[in-house]
């Protein structure tokens, strides 16, 4: 933002709050796009495989746009969402996109009665997709403590310490460099994969893979084991057209792990 309003100085013009917010939502589809092409210049997906501001209803006709949806259909996880903050966002508003997620995955329809997105999204098999978030736009103790923040959040909701939501973070630089098959993203121990007791504010490092297993059950939990376990052999998702978003049946065959 820096730049931006050096720039406008520079010649003279009245910086404004709306050419501000327009700056700052430049930088910010900046980042969505560094995240696309780290993604897909590490080996996962392709760049037709993202969506950006994708809105999902909430009920009292709210609705959740997420920054961006990524289709992996022929992984283990099928859809993942990425949200980016650029240490632009209050800490309220962030933690205030992770508790709206969480009520995406609630929310039901009235004239099915079934959820909202498992209709959306019935390749997940009953998996609510990961939400990744992406931080950038500060240094590296300050971007830390925002991850620090919103993962402790994270631990107040109870979906997230029965595994049924996935939240993971990292940094637009740590994305960048190792790519997302990299053991770059924090997240929650839940408790149906780590039995308690546990400290409070517990946290990992895993790899993208990995998290589709980070909520799954464990002889060790004491719950019931989940049989759709990773595939330690399975081969790079490498897919070479973009992911259909209508709604269909499962694919059929194994699917990777990327």
């Amino acid at each position: 933002m820096a730049l931006s309003l050096d720039f406008a100085l520079d010649r003279g013009r009245r910086v404004t709050g709306e050419k501000v917010a327009s700056s700052l939502a430049a930088w910010h589809a900046l980042a969505v796009t560094q995240c696309a092409i780290a993604f897909h210049r590490h080996g996962v997906g392709t760049l037709g495989d993202w969506e950006v501001e994708v809105a999902h209803t909430l009920p009292r006709h709210q609705s959740l746009v997420a920054d961006a949806l990524v289709h992996l259909p022929y992984t283990n996880l099928p859809h993942v969402f990425v949200e980016v903050d650029r240490a632009s966002m209050t800490f309220g508003k962030v933690t205030a996109k992770l508790t709206a997620y969480d009520e995406y995955r609630t929310t039901v329809w009235k004239s099915t009665g079934k959820q909202e997105w498992l209709t959306r999204y019935p390749r997940t098999e009953g998996i609510f997709p990961p939400v990744l978030f992406v931080f950038d736009g500060a240094g590296a103790t300050a971007l830390d403590n925002r991850i620090a923040v919103l993962l402790a959040a994270a631990h107040q909701l109870a979906a997230v310490h029965t595994g049924k939501l996935t939240v993971a973070a990292t940094t637009l630089g740590q994305l960048d460099h190792e790519g997302p098959r990299a053991k770059i993203w924090r997240y929650p121990l839940p408790a149906t994969r780590y039995p308690l007791p546990r400290q409070a504010g517990s946290l990992g490092n895993c790899t993208l893979p990995d998290l589709a297993a980070v909520g799954k059950p464990t002889a060790h939990s004491g719950l019931p084991p989940s049989t759709n376990q990773l595939n330690p052999e399975a081969l790079h998702h490498t897919a070479t057209a973009p992911a259909s978003t209508q709604v269909g049946p499962p694919l059929s065959g194994p699917r990777r792990v990327f």
